[in-house]
């Protein structure tokens, strides 16, 4: 487990508390919902909000959801937030959307060298449907997470490098700086569009699972975010899957109790946090 003193956590935690409540404002002003997941799903479970040492949200939607959030949510939100994505981030690394706050810093590691709002975030993720053939889902996700690798690497040439360890040095920075310039001639947003368009490819087909694709271990029944539960989160009503407990059991196959968190949590360890920045560099 990565430390921070408890100062700089309560006041993250605040920072976060005032992302999800604009969060949940928009969600509600477009009839849309947004659900708990990872970490933030086991708080709501246990403690109804953060386990005591996270240092983030993760929130998802279905699809349809998450682009209605994507397209009309950046005209409402108040000021003082950013919604980053591919839409109004072009640098951005992330498929995911991260709303952020201004004037804050939570730079991750690997990331400074990014130019983009680095701000202190919360991430939400789509879920899409994965088929119930089980070759057919494989094939899915394997290609999903190769598309993913091409649109992250094409913002950040070192996970070029780090994914060619296999070979030497010298040799893995030259290849890196071969594919780099590869992917840095085909438009971040085309990559970003063939992403999407693979990921939702079963969406309009009855399935029984969902999932985040991208990571493949977010499964659950679709039945679960199409009958989502209300449940408090830091005093804040938010929505989770219906089977909160299965999801976790799927999630987080080694947590049998809250008090086996300590020993598993592990935290993002941000390059630089800062809660009072003039610009977001």
């Amino acid at each position: 487990m990565n430390n921070y003193s408890e100062t700089d956590l309560a006041q993250l935690h605040e920072e976060l508390r005032t992302i999800l409540k604009e969060i949940v404002r928009i969600c509600s002003v477009l009839n849309i919902k947004c659900f708990v997941t990872g970490g933030t799903a086991i708080g709501a479970y246990y403690f109804q909000g953060f386990v005591k040492w996270d240092d983030d949200i993760d929130l998802g939607m279905k699809r349809d959801d998450y682009e209605k959030f994507m397209k009309e949510a950046p005209s409402i939100i108040s000021k003082g937030f950013f919604i980053q994505c591919i839409k109004t981030e072009p640098n951005t690394p992330f498929y995911f959307i991260k709303v952020r706050k201004d004037h804050t810093l939570f730079v991750q590691q690997g990331f400074q060298d990014i130019e983009m709002h680095h701000g202190i975030f919360v991430d939400i993720f789509p879920y899409d449907n994965i088929p119930d053939n089980p070759v057919a889902a494989k094939v899915h996700t394997r290609l999903v997470q190769y598309l993913h690798g091409s649109f992250f690497r094409r913002q950040r040439k070192q996970a070029i490098v780090e994914s060619m360890q296999f070979l030497p040095g010298w040799l893995a920075k030259h290849m890196a700086t071969i594919r780099y310039a590869m992917l840095k001639a085909i438009p971040i947003k085309y990559l970003y569009w063939r992403l999407k368009a693979v990921s939702s490819l079963f969406n309009k087909k009855d399935c029984k699972y969902v999932d985040v694709i991208v990571s493949s271990v977010d499964r659950m029944p679709a039945d679960s975010i199409n009958h989502l539960a209300r449940i408090k989160f830091e005093g804040i009503d938010v929505w989770a899957p219906k089977d909160l407990k299965g999801y976790l059991k799927n999630h987080y196959p080694k947590l049998k109790s809250p008090e086996m968190l300590e020993s598993l949590w592990v935290n993002h360890a941000p390059y630089k946090i800062s809660f009072s920045e003039n610009k977001e560099t």
